[in-house]
């Protein structure tokens, strides 16, 4: 074999390594090993060759994202002495792993003179989609702070 062949030998199986792990690793938990080889075989005159190249390991990293999604089909209508009026909100894990979320809510709203009061952030226990204010649970930070797994699990919050 030629320094030449060897070279194309070495590019391919770098090639077919590189392209597999980036072609597996989507949706793949985190920490998950992913072991790839690759095999050339090729023809020289009346000659066949197998080549193996070694054994690349790779471990998937954890990916953090999250995506934070205004539910209310309309915006939120109020008059002066309305309380308690409810926006909802789905937070969805996208990443690949188990992470939990700190959530914090502004009352700060730019361009006008208004900023509503917060009455805080409930958790949707029984998973409705409404806030039902006897049975979720209020939000408080680094108390109950929500764990969502890895791959779209949603957990619905109302902030009031």
């Amino acid at each position: 074999m030629t320094p030449r062949h060897s070279a194309i030998l070495v590019l391919l199986a770098a090639i077919l390594v590189l392209s597999n792990n980036l072609l597996m690793a989507a949706g793949t938990p985190s920490g998950t090993n992913i072991v790839n080889q690759a095999t050339v075989t090729y023809r020289i005159d009346s000659s066949n060759f197998v080549v193996n190249s070694n054994v690349a390991t790779t471990r998937v990293v954890e990916l953090l994202e999250v995506n934070v999604q205004w539910q209310d089909a309309a915006p939120v209508s109020v008059n002066p002495g309305d309380t308690a009026e409810v926006t909802s909100f789905v937070v969805t894990n996208t990443g690949n792993g188990s992470d939990s979320y700190l959530l914090e809510n502004t009352v700060r709203l730019d361009g006008d003179e208004f900023d509503p009061a917060s009455r805080g952030i409930f958790l949707d226990a029984d998973g409705n989609g409404l806030y039902d204010p006897y049975v979720d649970l209020q939000y408080h930070r680094g108390t109950n702070d929500p764990v969502l797994n890895a791959d779209s699990i949603h957990c619905r919050i109302c902030a009031e």
